[in-house]
């Protein structure tokens, strides 16, 4: 992905790009996660011909607690919002995963950034066992 022109072909108009991000981070050498999704696949921004950009969000290390989030991509600075109110609020990915996003908007990146966090947490032992469980009883 190419995000180093900043024009979008309009007369007067560039990119807007919203950047939340602790500085601290780095200059402590704080461990974190981080957990990425490209907005290139959100339905919204491929019907909107906006389909660049990414949402990422650093995480405490096995929890859910957000550090800090970079969006890359058209309206930023709307898709930030809900990643401000969360880290002001101490709201975690397992709570932005269970808020119910509109369908079709820009929005949804947030869930399904939560969603990639999530996924990367499944507690694959326990699935395992499960798994066996249910065939056991199946038969």
């Amino acid at each position: 992905m190419d995000v180093s022109p900043l024009h979008s072909g309009k007369p007067g108009y560039h990119r807007y790009f919203g950047i939340v991000y602790p500085r601290y981070i780095d200059r402590v050498h704080l461990y974190h996660e981080t957990s990425v999704y490209g907005i290139d696949d959100l339905d919204r921004a491929i019907a909107d011909g906006e389909a660049h950009g990414f949402v990422k969000v650093l995480t405490e290390p096995g929890r859910d607690r957000i550090l800090g989030v970079t969006i890359v991509g058209e309206h930023a600075g709307d898709l930030i919002a809900e990643y401000v109110l969360a880290m002001k609020h101490g709201i975690g990915l397992n709570k932005i995963l269970g808020t119910i996003h509109i369908y079709p908007t820009l929005a949804e990146a947030n869930k399904y950034v939560a969603g990639v966090w999530k996924k990367a947490h499944a507690p694959h032992g326990l699935l395992a066992w499960v798994e066996r469980f249910h065939a056991w009883r199946r038969g």
